[in-house]
């Protein structure tokens, strides 16, 4: 399994969500240029598209991407 990572400042600051630590996930996405969010966090779920980042749970996330994967019949 190919591991990345990358590192990014956080430098926005983000008060959409009642929790302060979804919140600087937010900012992180935010500032990271993120297209999705991967989350089981219901509060974050029901934002979701937020600032044109979709919010899904890990699952749903497999499932978009397996359906993009499988060849066609």
């Amino acid at each position: 399994m190919l591991q990345v990572a990358a590192t990014f400042p956080v430098l926005s600051e983000v008060d959409d969500c009642r929790d302060a630590d979804d919140n600087r996930l937010l900012a992180l996405a935010l500032d990271s240029q993120s297209d999705y969010i991967l989350t089981g966090d219901k509060d974050l779920l029901t934002m979701s598209p937020w600032r044109g980042i979709l919010i899904i749970s890990p699952r749903a996330f497999l499932d978009a991407t397996a359906l993009r994967a499988s060849p066609e019949p």
